[in-house]
């Protein structure tokens, strides 16, 4: 029979490295999701800057939108406008 100390360390060093298992599968998934939000917001932005060279009334909104941002996301913009932004095509 085998000593209960040493069967409960075995199924405690198990549980361990399952949990270090998990842990690494949950950070995989969240590095999987946040690509695909990102690869979201890409291809969003691509589509609202389409429809913006298309109709002009997007263009004015998203020229207000980014005049409201805050300075450290404005300066993005600097220089930048609908008509000199690359076709994604």
């Amino acid at each position: 029979m085998k000593d209960p100390q040493a069967s409960l360390a075995q199924i405690e060093q198990q549980r361990a490295r399952l949990q270090a298992k998990a842990q690494r599968i949950k950070a995989k998934m969240k590095v999987v999701e946040r690509k695909a939000a990102i690869r979201r917001k890409i291809i969003l932005g691509d589509l609202i800057i389409a429809e913006a060279r298309r109709l002009p009334q997007i263009a004015v909104l998203l020229k207000e939108k980014i005049a409201d941002l805050d300075e450290r996301d404005a300066a993005v913009f600097d220089g930048w406008s609908i008509d000199n932004e690359p076709n994604s095509d």
